[in-house]
């Protein structure tokens, strides 16, 4: 009894058939493939190509790595120091004596005293700079 076999499972016709499935799976895979690289190429076709202002205004992406992680915000960091300095009083060099006034200030300064001071120290210099 021991080499009796189950007639019903037929083992050459479930390998033949799971083969079968693997191979049609795979045509089919490649076919879908091929078929949908047409269609893409079909849609490219069909989409016109940007004017060149458009490709113009496209902005700049400089070559990596990029160092800044978000320029627009470092930059208001800047101008806002900036700023900041332009219009404070604040010392430049404390041991030399040397501070800064607000803009405002200094012009206001400079059009009291009518550009003297200015006049007499840019004088030699444009004497130097003319042949």
């Amino acid at each position: 009894m021991s080499d009796r076999r189950d007639s019903e499972l037929d083992l050459k016709a479930i390998v033949g058939f799971a083969a079968g499935l693997l191979l049609t799976i795979a045509v089919s895979s490649v076919l879908l493939w091929y078929f949908s690289k047409s269609l893409r190429g079909l849609e490219e076709a069909k989409d016109p190509a940007p004017p060149a202002l458009a490709a113009a205004r496209a902005p700049y992406q400089p070559p990596g790595p990029r160092l800044q992680s978000d320029p627009a915000s470092e930059m208001e960091d800047l101008r806002r120091g900036e700023d900041a300095i332009l219009h404070t009083y604040g010392w430049v060099d404390q041991a030399g004596g040397i501070a800064r006034i607000p803009i405002a200030r200094a012009i206001a300064l400079m059009a009291d005293d009518g550009g003297g001071a200015a006049a007499a120290t840019s004088a030699p210099e444009a004497a130097e700079v003319d042949p």
